[in-house]
């Protein structure tokens, strides 16, 4: 379910009528390439267009008996698919395609009476607008991509750098490397220039004393959306008994919450910690302002005996009261994908309702991960297609460990994608995210299983073959990454345990 479809590039059209102009006044028109990126040409590498009298001949049947195909001069749609021949806003001249391999040929066969002419279009004043059109020279036959598009040319950059990553993860023999990684502890890929002031002055909404919230990504609480709001009835009798006064509560806009931009991109993720039973009404109201419509959660309840987030909603066809807001249970669906319950809430604030889907995952057990990594990367996929570009709420219990690589995997996507030069590490790119969600990707098993994600997400976007050999690769890496923490969860266990 990929949101991410490799397309052809649009052309951008520059037009300036004063530089586009020859020596005699004539306009000139700027130029456009993507003959060889019509989807019918795949596989077919053609150079230049070139024009003589007034037809036009299709690249792919291109030979030196071809018939020409005859275009009406007042056929300027400029709108066209971009590499489409579909009007082809062309007015005057023949055209031909000259390929890669006849090039020294046609060098050779050059008739000064019958010059070749190269064609440039753009924007034209009107359908009936005249050609300016010059002899080829060798250098625009030769030329490699001095006039292509930037947006073109990162085209294949972007995909390079994907399918480069990929390729180097395929060919480690094992992850052990990574799951050891002596740099992930390295202080450098732990920002140290941040604040977290609000953090510190609100002990009693945070849910552990080392996981902090920095200052300057952090969400701010819109508690007056409270303040003209009656307390709900309590229709079911059900309500959160256990939230406590805090003092100077409703003048307070603090929340365990952080804002992740994925790069290069419209999407917004709010990193945060699993509700305290205090907290919950702050976490609606925040899932309520940001106009949120997807909610993941990726811890149980309780985890080890040790409770990691507090239940926020009610069971199925129930309601649940907190502060001013009202939950209500529409219905629950375990059957869709196997080990996600997928809820639909709905909530009341005063005499308004929004409706959040909340993505329940259920196999990613504290310090270990998943059985698989296509469940992340399908739950990844379906909370982006739904969500409408609105911040999407991602929680487990810190908001930084499961949370993190999650989020991690479309970050780290997006930034392989856009990479126009240099090399690019994804360390570096789990640091760069971490200036946003402090923590994020907590151990070097969560680590190690992003690289599994990211391959997968890559390999489903068609950067490389999905094939026997990458799907072999992916299940026994993640087989190795469960038993290598199992053990390391087991020993930490004894240790404790003396």
């Amino acid at each position: 379910m990929s949101l991410h479809k490799r397309g052809h590039p649009k052309s951008n059209f520059h037009y300036n009528p004063e530089q586009n102009k020859n020596e005699s006044g004539m306009k000139k028109i700027s130029n456009v390439k993507g003959l060889e990126n019509d989807e019918k040409s795949k596989g077919k590498k053609f150079s230049k267009t070139v024009v003589y009298g007034n037809k036009i001949a299709d690249p792919r049947k291109v030979n030196e008996s071809s018939n020409f195909v005859k275009i009406k001069s007042s056929s300027c749609n400029m709108n066209m698919k971009y590499g489409s021949l579909n009007n082809l806003p062309i007015s005057k001249g023949r055209v031909i395609t000259i390929h890669d391999s006849d090039k020294n040929k046609e060098k050779k066969e050059k008739n000064q009476e019958n010059k070749n002419f190269m064609v440039d279009y753009g924007v034209l004043e009107g359908p009936e607008a005249e050609f300016n059109v010059s002899p080829i020279k060798e250098d625009n036959i030769n030329s490699k991509n001095e006039e292509t598009p930037v947006n073109e040319r990162h085209t294949v950059e972007q995909y390079d750098k994907r399918k480069e990553f990929c390729e180097k993860l395929l060919s480690i023999k094992s992850l052990k490397s990574l799951l050891i990684c002596p740099a992930f502890k390295d202080a450098k890929y732990k920002p140290s220039d941040y604040t977290k002031k609000a953090w510190s002055e609100n002990p009693t909404l945070n849910r552990y004393d080392d996981v902090y919230c920095i200052d300057s990504t952090r969400v701010h609480l819109r508690r007056n959306l409270l303040e003209s709001t009656k307390t709900v009835a309590n229709l079911s009798g059900n309500t959160n008994n256990n939230r406590s006064d805090i003092v100077g509560r409703r003048k307070n806009d603090y929340i365990h919450a952080n804002y992740v931009r994925i790069p290069n991109s419209d999407y917004v993720y709010i990193c945060t910690q699993g509700p305290l039973p205090h907290t919950i009404e702050d976490f609606l109201l925040m899932c309520w302002q940001e106009d949120s419509k997807v909610i993941i959660m990726l811890c149980e309840l309780e985890e080890d005996n040790s409770e990691k987030c507090s239940k926020y909603w009610p069971d199925v066809k129930a309601t649940m009261t907190f502060g001013k807001i009202r939950v209500y249970n529409e219905r629950e669906d375990a059957r869709k994908y196997e080990g996600i319950t997928i809820r639909t809430l709905k909530i009341y604030l005063g005499d308004s309702t929004k409706i959040m889907i909340q993505y329940h995952l259920k196999t990613w057990p504290d310090h270990l991960v998943p059985p698989s990594s296509n469940i992340i990367v399908t739950l990844l996929r379906e909370a982006q297609l739904i969500s409408s570009r609105n911040p999407i709420v991602v929680h487990c219990s810190a908001g930084i460990g499961r949370t993190g690589t999650f989020i991690g995997i479309h970050y780290a996507s997006e930034r392989f994608k856009n990479q126009s030069s240099g090399e690019i590490i994804l360390l570096d790119v789990i640091r760069e995210m971490r200036t946003q969600r402090l923590h994020s990707v907590q151990s070097t098993i969560q680590f190690a299983y992003l690289n599994i994600c990211l391959l997968e997400y890559f390999a489903l976007d068609n950067i490389i073959e999905y094939d026997g050999n990458v799907k072999q690769f992916i299940s026994k890496n993640i087989a190795y990454i469960q038993e290598y923490a199992r053990r390391l969860l087991l020993k930490k266990n004894k240790i404790n345990l003396k």
